[in-house]
Protein backbone atom coordinates (compact mmCIF):
# COMPACT_ATOMS: atom_id res chain seq x y z
CA UNK A 1 0.00 0.00 0.00
CA UNK A 2 1.30 3.45 -0.87
CA UNK A 3 -0.01 6.80 0.32
CA UNK A 4 1.23 10.26 -0.55
CA UNK A 5 0.39 13.69 0.78
CA UNK A 6 1.89 17.14 0.38
CA UNK A 7 3.98 16.45 3.51
CA UNK A 8 5.40 13.13 2.31
CA UNK A 9 4.45 9.55 1.70
CA UNK A 10 4.49 6.06 3.04
CA UNK A 11 4.94 2.70 1.35
CA UNK A 12 3.90 -0.41 3.29
CA UNK A 13 4.52 -3.95 2.09
CA UNK A 14 2.07 -6.39 3.64
CA UNK A 15 4.21 -9.50 3.22
CA UNK A 16 5.41 -12.27 5.49
CA UNK A 17 9.18 -12.87 5.82
CA UNK A 18 8.82 -16.11 3.85
CA UNK A 19 7.27 -14.11 0.99
CA UNK A 20 10.19 -11.70 0.96
CA UNK A 21 13.37 -13.69 1.54
CA UNK A 22 14.61 -15.91 -1.26
CA UNK A 23 17.15 -17.63 1.01
CA UNK A 24 17.73 -18.32 4.71
CA UNK A 25 20.03 -15.30 5.15
CA UNK A 26 17.61 -13.06 3.22
CA UNK A 27 20.43 -11.87 0.96
CA UNK A 28 17.99 -11.62 -1.94
CA UNK A 29 14.28 -11.08 -2.35
CA UNK A 30 11.79 -13.34 -4.09
CA UNK A 31 10.40 -12.27 -7.47
CA UNK A 32 7.02 -11.81 -5.77
CA UNK A 33 8.47 -9.41 -3.18
CA UNK A 34 10.36 -7.43 -5.84
CA UNK A 35 7.17 -7.14 -7.90
CA UNK A 36 5.17 -5.95 -4.88
CA UNK A 37 7.84 -3.38 -4.00
CA UNK A 38 7.99 -2.04 -7.57
CA UNK A 39 4.19 -1.80 -7.74
CA UNK A 40 3.92 0.15 -4.49
CA UNK A 41 6.86 2.45 -5.34
CA UNK A 42 5.20 3.13 -8.68
CA UNK A 43 2.20 4.82 -7.03
CA UNK A 44 4.07 7.82 -5.57
CA UNK A 45 6.16 8.03 -8.76
CA UNK A 46 2.96 8.20 -10.82
CA UNK A 47 1.35 10.73 -8.44
CA UNK A 48 4.27 13.13 -8.66
CA UNK A 49 5.62 12.61 -12.18
CA UNK A 50 2.61 12.19 -14.43
CA UNK A 51 0.11 14.82 -15.43
CA UNK A 52 -3.44 14.62 -16.77
CA UNK A 53 -2.25 14.41 -20.39
CA UNK A 54 0.04 11.44 -19.70
CA UNK A 55 -2.65 9.71 -17.69
CA UNK A 56 -5.25 10.26 -20.44
CA UNK A 57 -2.85 8.90 -23.07
CA UNK A 58 -2.09 5.87 -20.89
CA UNK A 59 -5.82 5.17 -20.39
CA UNK A 60 -6.35 5.38 -24.13
CA UNK A 61 -3.48 2.94 -24.83
CA UNK A 62 -4.67 0.34 -22.32
CA UNK A 63 -8.39 0.80 -22.96
CA UNK A 64 -9.54 1.84 -19.51
CA UNK A 65 -12.11 4.59 -18.86
CA UNK A 66 -10.79 6.23 -15.67
CA UNK A 67 -7.56 6.78 -13.75
CA UNK A 68 -8.90 6.09 -10.28
CA UNK A 69 -12.43 5.45 -9.16
CA UNK A 70 -13.15 3.37 -6.07
CA UNK A 71 -16.34 2.10 -7.74
CA UNK A 72 -14.24 0.40 -10.44
CA UNK A 73 -12.85 -3.06 -9.71
CA UNK A 74 -9.15 -2.93 -8.75
CA UNK A 75 -8.00 -4.39 -12.08
CA UNK A 76 -9.97 -1.77 -14.06
CA UNK A 77 -8.44 1.28 -12.34
CA UNK A 78 -5.97 3.16 -14.48
CA UNK A 79 -3.72 3.99 -11.51
CA UNK A 80 -3.41 0.29 -10.62
CA UNK A 81 -2.82 -0.73 -14.24
CA UNK A 82 -0.14 1.96 -14.50
CA UNK A 83 1.58 0.72 -11.32
CA UNK A 84 1.48 -2.82 -12.70
CA UNK A 85 2.80 -1.60 -16.05
CA UNK A 86 5.80 -0.04 -14.32
CA UNK A 87 6.22 -3.10 -12.11
CA UNK A 88 6.26 -5.52 -15.03
CA UNK A 89 8.38 -3.25 -17.20
CA UNK A 90 11.10 -2.83 -14.55
CA UNK A 91 11.46 -6.46 -13.46
CA UNK A 92 14.87 -8.01 -14.00
CA UNK A 93 13.43 -11.25 -15.35
CA UNK A 94 10.71 -12.20 -17.86
CA UNK A 95 7.15 -11.64 -16.71
CA UNK A 96 3.87 -13.38 -17.50
CA UNK A 97 0.76 -11.22 -17.56
CA UNK A 98 -2.78 -12.16 -16.56
CA UNK A 99 -4.77 -10.38 -19.30
CA UNK A 100 -7.83 -9.62 -17.12
CA UNK A 101 -5.62 -7.79 -14.58
CA UNK A 102 -2.60 -6.61 -16.54
CA UNK A 103 -3.66 -6.33 -20.17
CA UNK A 104 -1.52 -7.89 -22.86
CA UNK A 105 2.16 -7.51 -23.71
CA UNK A 106 1.54 -4.92 -26.45
CA UNK A 107 -0.50 -2.78 -24.05
CA UNK A 108 2.14 -3.16 -21.34
CA UNK A 109 4.91 -2.11 -23.71
CA UNK A 110 2.98 0.85 -25.17
CA UNK A 111 1.78 1.94 -21.71
CA UNK A 112 5.32 1.74 -20.33
CA UNK A 113 6.54 3.99 -23.16
CA UNK A 114 3.78 6.52 -22.43
CA UNK A 115 4.67 6.61 -18.73
CA UNK A 116 8.47 6.57 -19.00
CA UNK A 117 9.47 7.46 -22.56
CA UNK A 118 11.54 4.24 -22.74
CA UNK A 119 11.10 0.56 -23.54
CA UNK A 120 10.44 -1.94 -20.76
CA UNK A 121 13.42 -3.86 -19.35
CA UNK A 122 11.65 -7.17 -18.76
CA UNK A 123 10.65 -9.48 -21.58
CA UNK A 124 6.92 -10.14 -21.64
CA UNK A 125 5.09 -13.41 -22.32
CA UNK A 126 1.32 -13.68 -22.70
Amino acid sequence: MATTTEQGGRVILCLKPDDICADQACESWTAYARQCWLHELAHPWLNHLTDEDVRAEFLDVVGLPRWSDVDDPWGRRGAERAANTLRFGLMDEPVTLVPELHGNCDERDAGFRVLTGTDPIAECTP
